[in-house]
């Protein structure tokens, strides 16, 4: 190994940190000296939320309650408090489709609260205040309703948490008929929690009665909890 090369990795450590790897179905863990900084245009990374207005955004439903708003740099989705259902808020959608995506995003959700962040609309990955409880198929990071997370790294309420999130999207057919399930991989604050799994149809969301197809929207839940989100950036794959 040359001493250019040696320096080359040196740096590149103290740019990401350290990569440590346990057995395949265990956690694996990457920490990042500036988790967003380093996902720049030049390197293909689409911003979703530009920190000033919600533009490239709706509501899922036109007549639904608007509970949306910027709020020093952050994506705020105010709710009331109480028993589901109040009038709670509508979900955000991305007036962009995406098949493919890594998608990048940070989050901050109160005590007790409730969200989610749906890829192609239809696909659910739980936001929940999970800090210190059990990993579950209902819990922060799980493929709701279907996979739980290998383990809860989630952080306590009011905290800023991330996800690092790799989708591949199905394959499907002109006849509508899927040849090829979608895969998934997560990582939530830098701790591998989903691994490459198979995502066998819709979990839920605003598009779940839709037949599957190639691209759809990234969809915010809004009608549960609030929940603030920050830096959510996109880069498609394929």
């Amino acid at each position: 190994m040359s001493r250019y090369l040696h320096g080359s990795i040196f740096t590149m450590a103290l740019l990401f940190g350290a990569c440590a790897s346990a057995p395949r179905h265990g956690a694996v863990t990457c920490k990042y000296a500036t988790p967003a900084l380093y996902r720049t245009a030049e390197d293909g990374w689409i911003e979703l939320f530009n920190g000033k207005d919600l533009t490239g955004w709706k509501l899922a439903h036109r007549h639904g309650v608007d509970s949306w708003s910027v709020q020093d740099g952050a994506m705020v989705n105010t709710t009331p408090t109480g028993a589901f259902p109040l009038d709670h808020g509508t979900d955000l959608v991305t007036t962009a489709e995406f098949g493919s995506v890594e998608l990048y995003l940070e989050f901050n959700m109160p005590k007790n609260s409730n969200s989610g962040i749906f890829l192609k609309g239809q696909y659910e990955i739980q936001l929940l205040d999970s800090f210190g409880r059990p990993p579950g198929m209902g819990e922060n990071g799980s493929l709701y309703g279907r996979v739980a997370p290998l383990v809860n790294a989630s952080k306590p309420a009011g905290e800023w948490q991330s996800f690092d999130i790799v989708f591949h999207a199905p394959t499907v057919a002109s006849s509508g008929k899927m040849t090829k399930k979608a895969r998934l991989t997560v990582y939530h604050n830098g701790t591998k929690i989903l691994e490459d799994i198979d995502v066998c149809g819709a979990t839920g969301g605003p598009y779940v009665h839709e037949k599957e197809r190639a691209t759809g929207p990234i969809v915010l839940q809004g009608d549960h909890g609030s929940v603030s989100f920050r830096n959510i950036r996109i880069r498609p794959l394929e």
